[in-house]
């Protein structure tokens, strides 16, 4: 229905009765004025069909060309079977941040050109509801953080009613929800940390096949062995009565055989007594065993490419102090840090008021993050969805193991705002 003076030659009743489905669709684009009369008559065509039986459940999609909102809300009848939604149809100022592959911002020929999923959804969103858009940047460049009472980036434009809905990463927390509304989330990601791969030194790849508790205890075992086997040639020794140069050079040579025997070498010596023997054959076959091992973790390290990361959770990272670490500042991360109780948590937010003075750590541009990350002995916090788009561009780029903070990105819209549950439904 499309009209503006011609409220009087609709008979709303006439339309129930030719339409004999039970969900009937109605989408209303006139003056407010015009759209509370077809109300009325709305109200008044489905009491008559509620005495005989037949209602029909309608749906109603109101857009006024004139007039305000609030005047159909608070002057129309109720309608106890229809679904009244009202959109306004005016051009919407849409916000959105630079935040690859959601939003990607290019510039060609000195024109601004926006891309990605974020994009791609506000134009759907607009082909189905019937809307033209009007994309702008918030002037600080931040996501939205409350700062000495005030509201920044995205959610500040929101909040101060300078923006009529934010397609964007802006992830929902309850901060965030108390001042703006949120549709139901359209991506779920988590928190990770990525990190420069760090280069190995030749020391440390030889020794890296075996965790270090493992070294100790070949270590314990050679000392071990060696000792049991010298026992031995003492027992031997006066057994065979050998000349005292002759014992010093067998002592010699039954120490060296068992760490030679360790790295694959080995010696002339032959134990004279069968518990000797017995004790070498099974230190040889262990040596055999341990160095199959030993072959195969060495080749599978250097063929994998992956080297041990210094750090695997959060934990780990606030109590080292070799490497630094930020977040975007603009982000949510600043009061989930900041605010959080969480032990980890703080200890993180510890760390980078530590290093206030490196102003890069709190930076709102990725690419300052990117090539810090790139220097080395750095981590950054954000959402793993980024961190695939760097690991493409370069390999030396690794993620630790642990994952946290599960993220969820919405459209955002001012408090109470009508057309929330609109977006929403979509």
């Amino acid at each position: 229905m499309n009209g503006e003076n011609r409220t009087e030659s609709l008979d709303l009743d006439s339309i129930y009765k030719l339409h004999q489905e039970k969900y009937l669709n109605i989408l209303v684009m006139c003056s407010a004025n015009c759209i509370i009369e077809l109300l009325r008559q709305a109200h008044l065509a489905e009491t008559d069909r509620k005495k005989d039986e037949k209602q029909v459940v309608s749906r109603w999609l109101a857009i006024p060309t004139s007039g305000a909102v609030k005047d159909i809300a608070t002057t129309r009848e109720t309608i106890a079977t229809t679904q009244l939604i009202i959109f306004e149809a005016n051009n919407i100022h849409h916000f959105s941040c630079d935040s690859p592959p959601f939003v990607i911002r290019r510039v060609m020929n000195d024109t601004v050109i926006y891309s990605g999923v974020c994009i791609d959804l506000l134009n759907e969103l607009a082909r189905r509801l019937y809307f033209s858009f009007t994309i702008v940047e918030p002037e600080d460049g931040e996501w939205g953080n409350l700062v000495d009472g005030k509201w920044t980036g995205l959610v500040g434009q929101l909040v101060e009613k300078k923006a009529d809905l934010v397609v964007a990463p802006i992830a929902v927390t309850k901060s965030r929800e108390e001042v703006i509304d949120f549709t139901v989330p359209y991506f779920y990601v988590k928190t990770g940390i990525i990190i420069k791969t760090p280069s190995a030194t030749t020391l440390f790849t030889l020794i890296s096949p075996f965790h270090y508790k493992v070294h100790m205890c070949l270590a314990i075992a050679l000392v071990l062995s060696m000792t049991f086997v010298l026992i031995l040639e003492v027992l031997t020794s006066k057994c065979f009565l050998y000349r005292p140069v002759d014992k010093l050079r067998r002592y010699g040579d039954a120490g060296f055989n068992i760490f030679g025997s360790l790295v694959n070498q080995g010696s002339n010596y032959t134990p004279s007594m069968a518990s000797s023997r017995i004790l070498l054959s099974a230190w040889l076959l262990f040596t055999v065993i341990l160095s199959a091992t030993y072959s195969g973790n060495l080749i599978a390290s250097i063929t994998g490419g992956k080297q041990k990361l210094p750090f695997s959770t959060l934990a780990e990272l606030a109590q080292q102090d070799t490497y630094t670490w930020g977040f975007d500042g603009g982000s949510n991360y600043l009061s989930l840090f900041r605010d959080s109780n969480l032990s980890d948590y703080q200890a993180i937010w510890q760390g980078m008021q530590t290093n206030r003075e490196d102003t890069d750590v709190m930076s709102i541009d990725n690419d300052v993050h990117l090539r810090r990350v790139l220097q080395g002995r750095y981590a950054y916090i954000g959402d793993e969805t980024f961190f695939e788009l760097w690991k493409g561009m370069s390999c030396d780029l690794q993620m630790v193991e642990q994952q946290f903070d599960l993220l969820q990105f919405a459209l955002g819209l001012p408090k109470n705002s009508t057309n929330t549950k609109v977006f929403s439904n979509e």
